[in-house]
């Protein structure tokens, strides 16, 4: 009998306890499962945050004359008139979180990896309309240097720009206002920045900061059909003169033009003053045949440098300063053609490096206006087929012409340096 009281308790005190056991495991699994995927969703809001994106530009070219001097991507190695290369391979990280941005992006080809992109942003949270950015980022300075390489139609910048801002970035800090997308004056924007004026890759060397801004307006119509775009940029800088040999332009003793040296003492460690304004449009218009695009730009100013060079230094320089006084710019004009995805365009750029001298100044005895002083113009015309959002692929001829001078050895006559370029980009 007591044997089976016991087994009827045991039996008993298990139906009574089993259900809450049940229970008990069954509210540990749920409160487990839900724990899990508050883990996971905390992972994915932080995914979300991080954008990678890229691009890759593959070409081939060909130029005229074996190891001539090109601006469609540097210039060739002797005895070769054609190559294969990558342009550009890019890779951008970028978070946001907040009010603050991070930005990075390198670039790797068979010429070596390199920074290009390395900065914070921090938007204000009183304001909502204005946003610091420290770090390296392209100057705020003519359409062309901020436009991306994987958008821009041509394969490469005009050569004023080229000549001016090498690599188009910089160290320092920059301070952007635009009102927000709910505002009225949303298409207003303006930004002014101190900057290093080294480039992006190379440490402060003479202490003096140059000044970058730009005000401008981007519009669309209510109807969509037309989009327009302008804007005014302003650059005032300059770097160290080395020593107290500083050339302008002026008046020789024989009459003609050509460097007169200043060498005032007090000349050593003064700024060469780098001073220069752009003015740029854009205007596209959609119609029956597809959508017609203008793009536009000038830049003039005061450019200092070296004898053999007009391009601004990335490096302390260590010759005699001289001065000149330059303007650039171009046109462009493309057309999309409608259902299609083909665009054809037509581009003419200009440099003249010494507005204050003519062709017949050049190479004049004791002058000092050697090659450094020749001016170009370039006509070139291009095709784009974009076979998907990822893929495009692009034909462009360039054709430089130079200006000549009787008097300036090896350019009596247009050079032969036209280039075609055949360029397929992949971008994600």
């Amino acid at each position: 009998m007591k044997v089976f009281l016991s087994l009827f308790g045991a039996i008993a005190l298990y139906l009574i306890s089993h259900p809450a056991v049940a229970q008990q495991s069954s509210l540990t699994a749920t409160d487990s499962l839900a724990l899990q995927i508050q883990k996971i969703q905390k992972d994915l809001d932080a995914l979300k945050k991080l954008k990678i994106t890229g691009y890759i530009q593959t070409q081939y070219q060909h130029i005229q004359t074996p190891g001539a001097e090109s601006m469609a991507g540097g210039n060739f190695t002797n005895e070769s008139d054609s190559r294969f290369s990558v342009r550009r391979a890019r890779l951008k990280t970028e978070y946001k979180s907040g009010s603050g941005e991070y930005v990075l992006q390198i670039d790797a080809t068979e010429r070596g990896v390199a920074l290009r992109d390395a900065y914070a942003a921090f938007k204000s949270p009183w304001t909502n309309n204005l946003t610091l950015t420290t770090g390296i980022f392209k100057r705020p300075f003519s359409y062309e240097i901020l436009e991306s390489s994987s958008r821009r139609e041509s394969p490469e910048r005009a050569r004023v720009a080229q000549m001016l801002f090498p690599a188009e970035r910089d160290l320092g800090v920059k301070l952007t206002w635009q009102p927000s997308k709910a505002s009225s004056w949303n298409f207003l924007k303006a930004e002014a920045g101190l900057f290093n004026a080294t480039g992006g890759n190379a440490s402060e060397f003479d202490g003096f900061k140059d000044f970058i801004g730009n005000i401008g307006i981007n519009r669309t119509t209510n109807n969509g059909m037309v989009s327009y775009a302008a804007r005014v940029s302003g650059h005032i800088g300059g770097f160290r003169q080395p020593n107290k040999y500083v050339w302008e332009m002026g008046t020789l003793d024989n009459g003609s033009k050509g460097f007169v040296v200043d060498s005032t003492e007090t000349n050593t460690g003064k700024r060469a003053a780098q001073n220069l304004i752009s003015i740029d449009t854009q205007i596209s218009v959609k119609n029956s045949l597809g959508t017609t695009t203008f793009k536009g730009e000038y830049i003039a100013g005061r450019q200092p440098g070296a004898f053999g060079s007009t391009r601004t230094p990335a490096a302390a320089p260590i010759s005699d300063t001289y001065i000149r006084q330059l303007e650039g710019g171009y046109a462009m004009l493309l057309h999309k053609i409608s259902g299609t995805k083909h665009t054809l365009m037509v581009k003419y750029d200009w440099f003249d490096p010494n507005t204050k001298v003519s062709s017949d100044d050049l190479g004049r005895s004791n002058s000092r206006l050697s090659k450094t002083e020749v001016a170009y113009t370039n006509m070139a015309l291009g095709w784009i087929y974009d076979v998907d959002s990822n893929i495009r692929i692009t034909a462009y001829y360039d054709m430089p012409k130079n200006e000549t001078s009787q008097n300036l050895a090896g350019y009596n006559k247009d050079l032969k340096d036209n280039t075609f370029t055949l360029r397929m980009q992949y971008k994600f």
